[in-house]
């Protein structure tokens, strides 16, 4: 049985030919190369695995024995969707570095590990921890923006066979959460463009409330000049009539008058009205 004869069959994943795992890594991805070389010259393991913190290489957590194999599955991958017009970038946010297949221009977040056990450290020990992690030897690929969406994120070796022989799946799997990840996108849109919609409403509501406060304020100020400029015209007329001055103070009356019933024109909305000014 060779190698394509392994890959799924009555499967509307394109190409499927492409997605056959070569024995070694020939002519590697700009990312594989630079993630073999970088993890090739790593000494310290983690737990039995290759670190992966802080590099701005793909996302791939293994113990140096499924180095080569994953990353010959992960190139696979790469060469695919760069075949079908994709593209793989590794991007970077608030200092963490994360895996992107960009399927149909949706942001597919992948990554290739090993899973790790817990058993008995061998020989006797008086002090410190009696149990280490160890590697599985098993490879798992995981889409991980994609939880709570119902779908299929984890693919492993197993009883279905390596992940070499489910890389039509795991090919699949990225196109259904592609669409996934655009209805989440959608969705999020949408609940934005409510938000601001309705924050935008109500920013309206508060303006109108303040200009019409505003106006009521104008409103109210007018009413009360002018029944100022009623009562001062008033009192100058009573006054004129009942107060008894001599001749030496009646010209300084008369021009006090005279500057109280100017005033009184100052502040006559009704004789200084604008529709400008009564509704600002």
């Amino acid at each position: 049985m060779t190698k394509m004869d392994k890959v799924e069959k009555n499967s509307s994943v394109p190409n499927p030919e492409l997605l056959v795992v070569p024995d070694r890594l020939v002519k590697p991805h700009r990312l594989i190369r630079k993630t073999q070389i970088e993890l090739k010259a790593r000494t310290y393991l983690d737990k039995g695995l290759i670190p992966v913190r802080n590099t701005s290489c793909p996302h791939i957590h293994v113990s140096p024995k499924l180095l080569s194999r994953a990353l010959r599955v992960m190139d696979t991958l790469f060469k695919y969707f760069e075949e079908l017009g994709g593209k793989v970038e590794v991007d970077e946010e608030y200092g963490r570095y994360s895996t992107y297949v960009y399927c149909s221009d949706e942001q597919v977040q992948i990554s290739m590990i090993e899973g790790t056990k817990m058993q008995k450290r061998e020989g006797e020990r008086l002090y410190g921890d009696r149990c280490e992690f160890v590697p599985t030897g098993k490879l798992i690929f995981r889409i991980d923006n994609i939880y709570g969406s119902g779908l299929r994120a984890k693919w492993s070796d197993g009883s279905r066979g390596f992940i070499e022989d489910q890389m039509v799946s795991v090919v699949d799997g990225i196109f259904k959460a592609a669409e996934a990840v655009k209805k989440q996108r959608l969705e999020r849109e949408k609940w934005h463009r409510e938000l601001e919609e309705k924050q935008e409403q109500k920013r309206r509501e508060a303006e109108k409330v303040l200009l019409d406060n505003q106006a009521i304020e104008r409103l109210e100020k007018a009413a009360s000049d002018w029944e100022m400029s009623q009562r001062i015209r008033r009192f100058l007329e009573v006054l004129e009539q009942h107060v008894e001055l001599n001749e030496e103070d009646k010209a300084s009356f008369g021009e006090w008058c005279n500057w109280a019933r100017e005033h009184a024109d100052r502040i006559d909305p009704l004789l200084n009205f604008t529709i400008t000014r009564a509704i600002g």
